[in-house]
């Protein structure tokens, strides 16, 4: 599944496949620091060792995802004091800087949640990412540009989150469908200095919503 990954996650923005490279290459780089696993214990066939990395990758990982998403609940979510209601003309540049930057610290909080969700079966992680998925993308359709990078990215995100993690199909392929619906249709409006962010997300969305008919096209056929 096709996602975005921020500088503070795994340093890449470079596609699916760069970030499962790295990710596996950072829990190979945990385990060994971490339980003094080497790499060539990490690949025997071993099951008693493999749990053991596996445990020691899950437990790094998830006091990683607790100190940042404690950072961002605790230091930069906050309440604006701005009022979404009215026209999106209204906002000045200040405000509309302010909602962009919350939208992305909302985005990350979503995504922080769906990754401790990814391996811990708690039902709070599944909920607290729904919830913050939501709180962005009510924010981003008020106020940010249907092409704007930041919106499409949730969008992205969180249609991976509704599908994979909440098992929601039909809502992910209906939030990943209007997104990219959304952007198209005001492609030529897109700030050139946007334009290769947007577009690469906007093909990412496109992969998905196919990866998504294909597999409901076979689950109808089995």
């Amino acid at each position: 599944m096709r996602e975005t990954f921020s500088s503070e996650d795994l340093h890449i923005e470079n596609g699916h496949e760069d970030a499962e490279d790295a990710e596996a290459s950072a829990k190979q780089r945990v385990a060994v620091k971490t339980a003094n696993i080497s790499v060539d214990d990490c690949l025997t066939d071993n099951q008693t060792l493999k749990e053991d990395y596996k445990r020691v990758v899950e437990d790094e990982l998830s006091a990683k995802c607790n100190e940042v998403l404690g950072l961002l609940e605790n230091n930069l979510i906050k309440d604006l004091g701005i009022d979404m209601a009215k026209d999106k003309s209204e906002f000045s540049e200040e405000e509309m800087t302010a909602i962009e930057t919350q939208v992305f610290y909302l985005k990350m909080c979503g995504d922080y949640y769906r990754y401790l969700a990814e391996f811990s079966d708690v039902q709070v992680h599944r909920d607290n990412a729904a919830n913050r998925y939501k709180e962005a993308l009510t924010m981003a359709e008020i106020t940010l540009p249907s092409t704007h990078p930041t919106r499409l990215g949730l969008a992205l995100n969180a249609s991976v989150c509704y599908y994979e993690i909440l098992n929601e199909p039909k809502q992910a392929c209906e939030l990943a469908k209007k997104a990219f619906d959304s952007a198209i249709q005001k492609l030529d409006s897109i700030n050139e200095n946007t334009y290769k962010d947007s577009t690469l997300i906007m093909q990412l969305l496109r992969d998905n919503l196919t990866i998504w008919s294909s597999e409901e096209n076979e689950q109808r056929e089995d």
